[in-house]
C-alpha cells in the first residue's frame, strides 16, 4: 500500500482503509483495556492493603484505649499505695536515724570521758617527770657546786676538774634523757 501520486494509483480503498483503522482502534482499545485491568488490579491490591492496615490501626487504637483506661485507674490508685509505703519507709528511717543519733551521742560522751582521763593522766605524768627532772637538776647543781668548791680548793688541778665536770654534765644529761625516755 502506498500513497497516491499522479504517476501511480493508491491501493487503498475505502474498505481497506476502514479495515485498517478498525484494527488500529481494536489494538488501541485492547491496550487501554489491559491498562484498566492492571490499574483495577493495583487498586484492588491497594484497597486490600488499606483495609488490612485499617484493621491493624483499629486494633491498636482499641488497645491504646484500654491501656489509657488502665493507666487512669492506676494513676488514681497508685498514689495512695505509694503514700502508704513512703510513710512506712519514713517511719523506719526516722527510727534508725534516732537510734544512730543516740548511739553517736553515747559514743561521743564515752570518748570525751576517755580523752579527759587521758589528759589528766598525761598531765600527772608530765608533772611527775618535771619533779624528777627538777630533783635531778638540783642534785646535779649540788654536785656541780661541790665540784666548783673542790676545784677552788684544788687550784692546780683545774684542767682535770674541768674535763671531769664536762664528762659529769654529759653523763647527767644522758641519764636524764634515758630516764625521761623510759618513763614516758
Amino acid at each position: 500500500m502506498s500513497g497516491e501520486t499522479e504517476d501511480s494509483v493508491s491501493g487503498w480503498t475505502v474498505d481497506t482503509l476502514n479495515s485498517h483503522l478498525n484494527r488500529m482502534l481494536v489494538e488501541r482499545d485492547t491496550r487501554v483495556e489491559q491498562r484498566f485491568k492492571e490499574t483495577d488490579a493495583a487498586h484492588e491490591g491497594l484497597r486490600k492493603e488499606i483495609h488490612a492496615e485499617s484493621k491493624v490501626i483499629n486494633t491498636r487504637l482499641k488497645g491504646m484505649d484500654k491501656a489509657t483506661d488502665l493507666l487512669y485507674q492506676n494513676v488514681n490508685r497508685v498514689p495512695t499505695d505509694v503514700d502508704r509505703q513512703v510513710g512506712t519507709l519514713e517511719r523506719i528511717i526516722d527510727g534508725k536515724l534516732n537510734g544512730l543519733k543516740e548511739l553517736t551521742n553515747q559514743r561521743f560522751a564515752d570518748n570525751q570521758t576517755a580523752v579527759n582521763k587521758q589528759e589528766t593522766a598525761t598531765t600527772k605524768e608530765i608533772d611527775a617527770l618535771r619533779i624528777n627532772i627538777d630533783s635531778k637538776a638540783k642534785a646535779s647543781d649540788d654536785k656541780i657546786d661541790d665540784l666548783k668548791e673542790s676545784r677552788s680548793r684544788l687550784g692546780g688541778a683545774v684542767g682535770a676538774i674541768d674535763k671531769a665536770w664536762v664528762i659529769l654534765a654529759g653523763l647527767i644529761g644522758i641519764a636524764v634523757a634515758l630516764y625521761a625516755a623510759l618513763h614516758h
